[in-house]
C-alpha cells in the first residue's frame, strides 16, 4: 500500500472478449445460448474479457443468452467447474462455448469430450500450452486466444529497467499488449 506500482502490463482483455464473441457469432449464425467459463469475478483480466464478450453480443440483432460459470483457482473450485460444465451440457442446449482462462479451458475441453460435444459445437480456449494445442489440433477447440505473456514480460522488464536507471520515471501507467487468435494452421508460429 505504501508503494505505487511502476506500471501494469496487461493484454487488451476487453478487445479479446469482443473478438471471442465475434468468432462465436460467426460460427453460430442461427443464434443460441453461449456458455462462458468466466474465471473469477474479482480478477480484472477475467472481468474485462467477459465484459467485452457481453458488450459485443449485446450489439447483435439476434440477442444471445449467456450462461456464465464463475470459479476460483483452488483445486476444489476447478473440480466444481468441471462438474458444473457436465451438468450444463447435459441439461441445456448450448450452441457455443468459450473460456477466458487457461484452467477453464482444460476443464471445458474435458467436459466437451466427456459429453460427446467436442467438434460438434464451436469452442474457444484461452492461452497456449500443450493440452490446448492438442485440443485445437483435434477440433475440440476451433480457436485459442493467445494473451502474449512473453511480450508482457518483456515490456514489464523494459519499463522496470527504464525506471531503475531513471530513463523513465512515470508511475502507475497501464500498458496494453495485443493478443492474437490462434488457428490450427498457425500452431507452428507458437512453438
Amino acid at each position: 500500500p505504501e508503494i505505487s506500482p511502476v506500471c501494469s502490463v496487461q493484454t487488451e482483455n476487453y478487445l479479446l472478449g469482443c473478438t471471442m464473441a465475434e468468432i462465436l457469432v460467426r460460427l453460430t449464425p442461427d443464434g443460441g445460448k453461449i456458455l462462458v467459463c468466466a474465471g473469477s469475478e474479482n480478477t480484472p483480466a477475467n472481468a474485462e474479457m467477459v465484459q467485452g464478450l457481453e458488450t459485443y453480443l449485446s450489439r447483435q440483432v439476434q440477442k444471445r443468452e449467456i450462461h456464465k460459470i464463475y470459479y476460483g483457482y483452488s483445486h476444489d473450485e476447478i473440480k466444481r467447474l468441471y462438474t458444473q460444465l457436465l451438468k450444463v451440457f447435459q441439461k441445456e442446449k448450448i450452441r457455443a462455448c468459450c473460456s477466458v482462462t487457461a484452467r477453464g479451458s482444460i476443464q471445458l475441453a474435458r467436459a466437451l469430450e466427456e459429453t460427446g460435444l467436442a467438434g460438434r459445437i464451436p469452442a474457444i480456449g484461452s492461452d497456449i500450452f500443450p493440452q490446448n494445442i492438442d485440443s485445437l489440433r483435434r477440433d475440440v477447440f476451433q480457436n485459442l486466444i493467445f494473451k502474449n505473456p512473453y511480450q508482457q514480460g518483456w515490456k514489464a522488464a523494459e519499463r522496470l529497467f527504464q525506471y531503475i536507471f531513471r530513463i523513465r520515471r512515470t508511475k502507475g501507467e497501464v500498458l496494453r499488449i495485443k493478443g492474437e487468435v490462434v488457428f490450427q494452421s498457425s500452431i507452428p508460429m507458437y512453438k
